[in-house]
């Protein structure tokens, strides 16, 4: 089995309640991919799934390489999409922050001095 995955850790969204109250640390909530790899055996590979070609049955990553399948699940994730929503930016989630994507944005939400570090916050927050 292999996950393509092309962040080195996640944040459990439905555990960020327990940051914000202060009954957990960012770190509690902040989960390593080559933790599950190492636990479960599944390989990591560090891209993002750029295409998907069904006649050959290949995932197309970001880097060129093609990640042959017998079975595929696709999970593609919750990201935003700024012009949905008139007035709404990547600018304005500074000053509103949503909380949709854990890091910066849990971080920012929770009022408290220490943010997380670049690495614990996803790569599009």
């Amino acid at each position: 089995m292999t996950l393509v995955e092309e962040n080195e850790v996640y944040q459990t969204c439905f555990h960020s309640n327990l940051f914000l109250g202060g009954f957990k640390s960012y770190a509690d909530i902040t989960h390593r991919y080559d933790d599950l790899a190492g636990s479960a055996g599944i390989a990591v590979v560090r891209a993002r799934a750029e295409r998907i070609d069904r006649d050959k049955k290949e995932v197309v990553l970001s880097t060129g390489q093609r990640l042959p399948y017998d079975r595929l699940v696709v999970a593609p994730g919750i990201d935003l999409k700024y012009n949905s929503v008139p007035g709404w930016s990547k600018e304005a989630e500074e000053a509103m922050p949503h909380g949709w994507k854990p890091g910066r944005q849990t971080a920012s939400s929770s009022g408290r001095s220490s943010t997380p570090s670049p690495m614990a916050g996803s790569s599009s927050s």
